[in-house]
This record gives structure tokens, C-alpha cells and sequence, in this order.
């Protein structure tokens, strides 16, 4: 089994899903917090752009963790040979 095939993916979905849920929270926090001060399409529509700008930032930070990252077939198991 191919472990990068099942761990890639599950760190892009993770940061992705976490970025846009920080996003959007952000949008619910405004309104809460801010009331009427700020309409909620406003609201709506910015808690939207930051959670897609995450998205975005954390996709290509998990891209350069994964590409910067050594591959498996780079490591040897057992006693070390010179």
C-alpha cells in the first residue's frame, strides 16, 4: 500500500476544509459581534472572499510541504551500510 497516495489528499481536504471554515466564521463573527454596523450581504460576501483567499494559501502551502518533503523511497530500514 501506498501511504503519500492516501496521506496527500487527506492533508489537502484538511486544510482546505479548515481554511474555509475559518473563513466563514469569520462572516458569523462580524455579524455577531458587529451588528448593525455591517450589513450581512457584506458580511456575507467577505467572510466568502476570505475563506476562498485561504483556501487558496493553504492549498499551496500543503503543496510545498508535499513537494519539499522527501520520498519514501529515499529512506532505507535497517542497519545503515557505508
Amino acid at each position: 500500500m501506498n501511504w503519500p497516495s492516501l496521506f496527500v489528499p487527506f492533508y489537502f481536504i484538511l486544510g482546505i476544509a479548515g481554511a474555509i471554515h475559518l473563513g466563514l466564521g469569520l462572516g458569523y463573527a462580524c455579524r455577531t459581534f458587529l451588528g448593525a454596523r455591517l450589513s450581512p450581504s457584506l458580511a456575507s460576501r467577505l467572510s466568502a472572499a476570505a475563506a476562498a483567499v485561504l483556501a487558496i494559501a493553504v492549498a499551496l502551502g500543503v503543496y510545498g510541504l508535499v513537494r519539499g518533503a522527501p520520498d519514501a523511497s529515499d529512506f532505507h530500514s535497517g542497519p545503515c551500510r557505508t
